[in-house]
């Protein structure tokens, strides 16, 4: 039987005769072919990427006192 799916927000809600049919399954491969979209069961979570937003907080950012003093190593140039 097909059902008929609403995509909001780019999500998709299985309906619950297919969920139930799957079982614990929180993660699928997708392929989209022609005009169907294919959903596949996968054995594992995809990898995360991790974003900035990830490591903010995570890291303490300090700058030294002496940043934007003259370096030595450029003394000539000055």
């Amino acid at each position: 039987m097909i059902e008929k799916v609403k995509r909001e927000k780019n999500t998709i809600t299985l309906p619950d005769s297919i969920v139930s049919e799957l079982g614990d399954v929180e993660y699928f491969d997708i392929v989209a072919d022609a005009e169907r979209i294919v959903l596949t069961p996968a054995q594992d979570a995809p990898e995360k990427k991790i974003t900035f937003a990830d490591l903010c907080g995570k890291f303490e950012a300090w700058m030294s006192d002496d940043f934007d003093a003259p370096m030595e190593e450029f003394a000539e140039y000055m």
